[in-house]
């Protein structure tokens, strides 16, 4: 399923002419009012510079606590590697959740998406950690996978589902504390905000940041991600209000969009980075042209 296009609605076709930032360029094209215009305009001037939205705000030592699973169909080496996260948690200050599950299916059963870290043994018997993580990452794209295993053979396959790494079993806690401190740093860096949603193939983890946008879609909501199209059962009000100050601008009565992912617009045609084109309702243009212009404002 795709996005559709106003073209593909009212036969209109869209113009290459839009207005389009390139870094911190603002190009003005033909017949259009270029970035620097707009700021100029009095009736979309920026009234408070003071307030600035972090959309991509980076976690704090000790103030969010790591949601950590380990998967391992033996639960002596569960008890064994919890007692080790612990140690870690008390030696860096970090607060760390750990929940522990038997074997791949019953983590991918009602996936928790709130899950940051996860230690997954490869060899287990009902469902082993390679198909566990196939599924897992048709949910969840950023959750950091560790492999567990006893054959080297094995962690390399991991790899293809974008493994942080692999341990080869025994482990012993020196290896541990360098596995997590490399890969707090990596989460840290590249940590973003994410909403969780659900409809009747399970729980999903969408990054705001690879959100282009909702509609309406038969009384639900229809999510564009820069990976796929998501049916979410909630209304457009609950998704704005939730989504308030997170650089997500309604621009018609069908449509929110990421401002981070606004090309351009002509008139009441909203051009995406992605080549879609979405509508601006007449009521809706005043208000969403002022605030596009702060956003884009904030980034010269």
């Amino acid at each position: 399923m795709t996005g559709r296009s106003l073209t593909e609605n009212n036969g209109c076709q869209a113009s290459p002419a839009i207005l389009m930032l390139n870094k911190s360029l603002a190009v003005k094209t033909a017949g259009f009012l270029t970035v620097y215009d707009m700021l100029s305009l009095s009736v979309y001037k920026i009234r408070d510079k003071s307030v600035i939205i972090d959309r991509h705000p980076k976690r704090k030592r000790g103030q969010s606590m790591l949601h950590i699973a380990i998967c391992d169909d033996e639960k002596n080496f569960v008890a064994y590697l919890s007692d080790m996260l612990s140690q870690y948690s008390a030696e860096t200050g970090e607060e760390i959740r750990i929940s522990p599950y038997y074997d791949g299916m019953e983590l991918i059963e009602g996936y928790d998406t709130t899950i940051d870290l996860i230690f997954l043994d490869i060899q287990m018997k009902l469902l082993d950690g390679l198909k566990a993580a196939e599924h897992i990452r048709k949910l969840d794209e950023h959750v950091g996978i560790i492999f567990l295993t006893t054959m080297t053979q094995y962690g390399l396959e991991g790899y293809q589902y974008q493994a942080f790494n692999y341990i080869i079993k025994p482990m012993k806690y020196v290896r541990l504390r360098a596995e997590m401190d490399r890969w707090l740093k990596k989460y840290r860096r590249n940590d973003s905000p994410a909403i969780t949603v659900s409809n009747d193939t399970g729980k999903y983890k969408i990054y705001l940041n690879s959100l282009r946008y909702a509609e309406t879609f038969n009384r639900n909501l229809l999510l564009h991600t820069e990976q796929e199209n998501i049916i979410c059962y909630r209304s457009m009000k609950d998704m704005e209000r939730e989504l308030a100050g997170l650089g997500f601008v309604r621009c018609h009565t069908s449509y929110l969009v990421n401002l981070s992912h606004v090309k351009g617009m002509k008139k009441l045609e909203l051009h995406l980075t992605s080549g879609e084109i979405i509508p601006i309702s007449q009521p809706k243009r005043k208000e969403f042209t002022q605030k596009l212009t702060e956003y884009w404002g904030d980034m010269l």
